[in-house]
């Protein structure tokens, strides 16, 4: 099977291209869970981001009522 894929490669050649393969695969396992946990952080971040511009909007959709209500005379 492995004559096969690399065809007319000599195997001293093809076992670079084998172990670069592996060195990937290793390299890939070892940043999987911590870039799990960047991901997680990053969605924590972003949703107290919106949190906090939703409370600003609501602050300043508040302030607009108080204000229309005086102009109309209902309360102060």
């Amino acid at each position: 099977m492995a004559d096969a894929l690399r065809g007319s490669m000599d195997a001293a050649e093809y076992k670079h291209v084998v172990l670069g393969l592996l060195f990937l695969e290793c390299i890939f396992d070892a940043f999987e869970e911590p870039r799990a946990y960047v991901h997680s952080f990053a969605q924590r971040v972003h949703f107290a981001a919106g949190a906090a511009w939703l409370q600003s909007e609501a602050a300043k959709l508040d302030a607009a009522i108080a204000a229309n209500r005086k102009k109309l005379g209902y309360g102060g």
